[in-house]
């Protein structure tokens, strides 16, 4: 499956496998000390088979960013580039083996020779001249040094041939000698000989980029349900157990997720549980009244510290109310209360909404794990919306995108408000696939949707098809500019390229517009209809954006009678950017389409010319019939357009000059056309 780089959504019904696939990764690299287990994680059919070997598990692949290429390319010089990926494949027992590109060519002698053979006379000549016995030493072993990697190496050996040892005494002998001597001819055989030293150790260079690259994987950083605090903690069940986990020895499930969150909240704490134990004791032998009096005195001021930093930044974050933790002790346990601006008692933590409890134990678990990665972790969060009223959700979404930031997110959910209305193209189905398509009552495996395009059954695209009713229903009335398009394809074109006009040129579609897609020329007139009674209860206005085949034109005719404002609200796409008869997929230039047909796994054995007059859409179906695929359906003009789009979206591909212009000529005529409708037509009072 395909992860986007920001917040990525696993949606599914129960027991899809959402869990075990976030288990899985999070298993791969955590600081939490959780491994695989072949008893827990083998599948129970092959358990006996193979438990006693170790099998592959994970394989992952990392895209590398900017930073670590950088950093890459300073630690293994001898690279013309970095990898912009690496594949690494893991088994039960964590072994790792990496797959990566590396970008190599064997350093030959015959690149620095000239160099070299420049540099020895010159330095014959500075030692002849100059009367410093040292200095004279100096170049003398600079000269012989240089002339012994000249006669033993020939043009055609490499750096690995020639030695590193026979290399690195003459560039040693060199940099003894001070650079003013030689002037600029000192820097370039200095240089050169660096490089080529570097060429010299390469022998084991997959190696060391396994290693440099082991250290560099992101953690993960899991979080469900059972990790959620209790009011109460034991001190010396706590400390056990602790210690049990540090061992990897605490073997249920619940247990473990708990632990992590306890140890959370002692660390950002800074409470150190066996000193509460030692100063909450009864009064020892010997032991005065004050004495006692004075480690109370002192484990309750430690723990009213604590709860004044328990109360910090996270609340940012939540906002459902001002909340204030309380953390006390009663003999050997520790009680976690809360109390809020509503509600000033201090109310037992689990008495509280599991929303909260959920989202505070979260938070915490969080900033523990994250500053011991001391770099971006990646976050997997199984149905982080459980408990959370749908609005909450919501809000949920939102500080995934704010996280996502500094680290990628990975959540489960089955809720339809999980869906994130702005992100639609992030969220990968996950269901279970027969083995044997045509045998209902064969096994079933879990199976992830690779790319943005949902899979699975009714059940399992539910949750998303409710969210598009939802988001449907939630703009009929509420968008102060409404723009109906014909199809999906229209709508994810448009959102795609507003969006990057927006980030990159601030001239995308307004704010307040709102893309509604219709589902085809035939469902226009009646939602055209519904929408445009809006604008007599509110200052909305609604617009119309159609394709300039027969079928769109067609339409335009009627709205534009049907409709008050018609000639002013209803736009053809050809008439915008100077293609007769064009469609949404004319937008992007062919080339780019080319491209998203081959990220649909299809390759044409042939591309034929355009002819004058053609567009993009009739140049597909000619070459979709020369290549034996059959027609274009408009299924398949939607998938070529979702992975066209998708390029763009995640960075892979930039949108061309002319696919820029274009967008920019749409995008302005929308805009230009509800300012007209706002400035032609008064708001009715």
């Amino acid at each position: 499956m395909e992860i986007d780089p920001n917040v990525a959504c696993l949606m599914g019904k129960n027991e899809s496998g959402k869990s075990a696939a976030m288990q899985a990764l999070w298993k791969f690299n955590n600081v939490s000390g959780s491994k695989f287990d072949r008893l827990f994680d083998l599948p129970a059919e092959h358990y006996t088979r193979l438990r006693a070997t170790d099998p592959e598990v994970v394989v992952l692949e990392f895209s590398l960013e900017q930073p670590d290429k950088t950093a890459f390319l300073h630690e293994f010089k001898a690279l013309q580039s970095a990898p912009d990926s690496v594949t690494v494949h893991s088994t039960y027992d964590g072994k790792r083996t990496f797959d990566v590109q590396l970008n190599y060519t064997p350093a030959r002698y015959a690149k620095i020779s000239a160099t070299i053979q420049s540099i020895i006379p010159a330095l014959a000549t500075v030692e002849q001249s100059t009367t410093d016995i040292a200095e004279k030493e100096k170049l003398s072993a600079a000269r012989t040094a240089l002339a012994s990697l000249q006669t033993s190496a020939a043009p055609d050996k490499t750096a690995e041939e020639v030695g590193t040892a026979t290399i690195q005494a003459a560039l040693s002998a060199l940099q003894a000698v001070p650079p003013e001597r030689l002037g600029a001819l000192h820097k370039t055989a200095a240089t050169a000989l660096s490089g080529f030293a570097a060429h010299s150790q390469t022998s084991d260079l997959k190696v060391k980029v396994d290693k440099w690259l082991e250290g560099r994987l992101p953690i993960f950083i899991y979080f469900e349900d059972y990790g959620r605090l209790k009011t109460r903690m034991n001190l010396t069940d706590f400390i056990a157990k602790q210690q049990q986990h540090a061992q990897n020895a605490l073997r249920d499930s619940e247990e473990q997720m708990l632990i992590r969150t306890q140890i959370a909240l002692f660390e950002w704490a800074k409470l150190d549980p066996a000193e509460l134990q030692r100063l909450g004791l009864p009064k020892q032998q010997n032991e005065t009244q004050e004495a006692v009096n004075r480690r109370k005195d002192e484990r309750a001021r430690i723990l009213e510290s604590a709860s004044y930093h328990l109360s910090g930044d996270w609340m940012d974050w939540w906002d459902q109310r001002t909340h204030t933790l309380h953390v006390s002790a009663d003999g050997d346990d520790l009680e976690l209360r809360v109390s809020d601006n509503v509600n000033p008692w201090k109310i037992p933590f689990g008495e509280r909404s599991r929303g909260f409890q959920w989202f505070f134990s979260f938070y915490l678990t969080f900033l523990v794990e994250s500053g011991k990665a001391h770099r971006g972790a990646i976050v997997l969060l199984d149905e982080p919306g459980l408990h959370l009223h749908p609005k909450a959700q919501l809000k949920l979404l939102a500080f995934f995108q704010r996280i996502a930031k500094k680290n990628q997110v990975v959540y489960s959910s089955h809720s339809m408000f999980m869906v994130d209305p702005n992100h639609v193209d992030n969220v990968r189905t996950v269901y279970l696939k027969a083995e044997e398509p045509e045998n209902p009552k064969s096994r079933a495996y879990t199976h992830v949707s690779s790319g943005p395009e949902p899979e699975g059954d009714s059940e399992t695209l539910l949750p998303m098809q409710a969210a598009g009713a939802y988001q449907l229903a939630q703009t009929l009335f509420l968008g102060k500019r409404t723009l109906i398009v014909e199809g999906i394809s229209d709508y994810w074109l448009l959102k795609v390229e507003s969006n990057y006009l927006q980030q990159t040129t601030k001239d995308g579609l307004h704010d307040d517009t709102v893309i509604l897609w219709a589902g085809g020329t035939s469902h226009l007139l009646p939602l055209a209809s519904v929408i445009s009674s809006g604008e007599q209860v509110g200052p909305n206005r609604m617009a119309v954006l159609l394709d300039s085949d027969r079928a769109g034109s067609d339409k335009a005719n009627k709205l534009i009678s049907m409709l008050a404002h018609g000639q002013d609200s209803v736009m053809l796409l050809g008439d915008i950017i100077g293609v007769p008869r064009a469609q949404a997929e004319d937008i992007p230039t062919f080339n780019e389409l080319l491209l998203g047909l081959k990220e649909m796994g299809r390759t044409p054995a042939s591309v034929p010319a355009m002819i004058a007059g053609e567009t993009n859409v009739d140049l597909l179906r000619r070459m979709f019939q020369q290549n034996g695929w059959g027609e274009l359906t408009h299924e398949m003009k939607a998938k070529l357009v979702l992975h066209t789009v998708d390029l763009w979206r995640s960075g892979t591909l930039v949108p061309e000059a002319d696919t820029l212009v274009r967008a920019r000529a749409v995008v302005s005529a929308v805009n230009s056309a509800f300012e007209k409708l706002f400035a032609n037509a008064p708001t009715p009072v």
